[in-house]
């Protein structure tokens, strides 16, 4: 009975010998194609994270110094909070890969409340805006070292 296992084992080996190759180099190229993809989205969200950090922090920068040095605001300092500040919606509006983080945040909600506060002071508190601001840049870092589940 064993002398008949033998040509099976031979067989056997004789099929896998070029086959083997072929589905470790396919496996592979799975492997190496999910990898890169995965790396790709996360490159992606860290850029999107990063650009939602940057236009908030032009928002505070804005509020905070533009008119600081005369008390008063000329049409163009005041576009420019204006444009600073709508710049930073826009953004957290047109996020694709970090969309579920933006509103699951509230970061627009947030912003306009922490800024509605600093302006309806007599004087402001750049540094309850600065909290604020740096509030929601911890939870933005927070949600960029989290990696969703695929």
């Amino acid at each position: 009975m064993q002398s008949l296992a033998h040509p099976h084992i031979t067989l056997i080996l004789a099929i896998w010998a070029p086959i083997g190759p072929l589905v470790g180099i396919v496996a592979g190229h799975y492997l190496t194609r999910s990898w890169q993809r995965e790396q790709w989205l996360l490159d992606q969200r860290k850029n999107e994270i990063r650009e939602l950090i940057a236009a908030l922090d032009d928002s505070l920068l804005s509020e905070t110094s533009i008119g600081r040095n005369t008390g008063e605001i000329t049409p163009e300092e005041r576009r420019d909070k204006l444009y600073k500040t709508r710049d930073f919606y826009k953004v957290c509006r047109t996020r694709i890969f970090t969309a579920q983080e933006v509103r699951q945040l509230d970061l627009e909600k947030e912003w306009k409340k922490a800024l509605a506060e600093y302006q309806q002071k007599p004087k402001p508190d750049d540094d309850m805006l600065r909290a604020a601001c740096e509030s929601l840049r911890d939870a933005l870092v927070k949600a960029a070292m989290h990696v969703p589940k695929a």
